[in-house]
């Protein structure tokens, strides 16, 4: 796929966009979204402090095998909700203050979502403007921002339109270099969220291309 100048255009549109919606979390002084729970925060007593440990040991040049701070002791690595394999975190959470890495982890999210968004609408064969439409919707739906809490959830979810359109050109092309691509997406997805929405997604994909194989791909060859 061949992006034009004004495909560039849109892209750094939505880029602007994302860049002043989150502007509040680094200027004029480095805050954290507060998202009261049931009783806790998710981010203020789960993922703020795991990154933490996370920033901690990246910057010492280890990993967050072990930490006394929980219980007897705990496995920090273990949860897979630390994303300590995270190529993004791994770059966020070494060079930057941990506060800095953890609001720029949400940048980065929503700039996946509205850069894959957008590549997917292209690719189905849409105008630029609609496909800008698509991604502004799809970045900053509802499902996105309530899930400012679910902070690994987001950081996840942001590979879900890369995998879409690897996948479908792979299935398209077996000669196409995307499988090279594709179980390095995945697996930077796997390591960014946990079991259960692992399990969701992976049955999502398979309805998905059910349908897309032997639905809607017959009826555009019988046309």
């Amino acid at each position: 796929m061949k992006l034009s100048k004004y495909d560039l255009v849109a892209l750094s549109t939505l880029f602007l966009l994302v860049g002043i919606f989150f502007l509040p979390l680094f200027y004029p002084t480095s805050q954290l979204y507060v998202t009261p729970g049931y009783t806790k925060s998710d981010i203020l007593h789960f993922n703020y402090p795991v990154k933490e440990l996370l920033s901690q040991s990246l910057k010492n040049n280890s990993l967050p095998i072990w930490t006394d701070l929980a219980g007897t002791g705990f496995p920090v690595i273990a949860e897979s909700q630390v994303q300590a394999f995270s190529l993004i975190n791994l770059i966020l959470f070494r060079l930057f203050p941990t506060v800095i890495a953890f609001n720029a982890g949400y940048v980065v999210s929503f700039l996946l979502f509205s850069l894959g968004m957008y590549l997917v609408a292209r690719d189905q064969g849409y105008g630029r403007l609609v496909s800008f439409l698509c991604s502004f919707l799809f970045t900053f739906s509802g499902f996105n921002i309530v899930r400012i809490q679910h902070y690994n959830i987001l950081s996840g979810f942001c590979y879900m339109p890369f995998i879409f359109l690897l996948a479908k050109h792979f299935i398209e092309n077996k000669n196409s270099f995307s499988w090279l691509i594709l179980p390095f997406v995945i697996s930077q997805f796997i390591l960014s969220v946990h079991m259960p929405t692992i399990f969701l997604t992976s049955i999502f994909f398979l309805i998905m291309f059910i349908i897309w194989r032997f639905i809607y791909k017959p009826q555009q060859l019988s046309r």
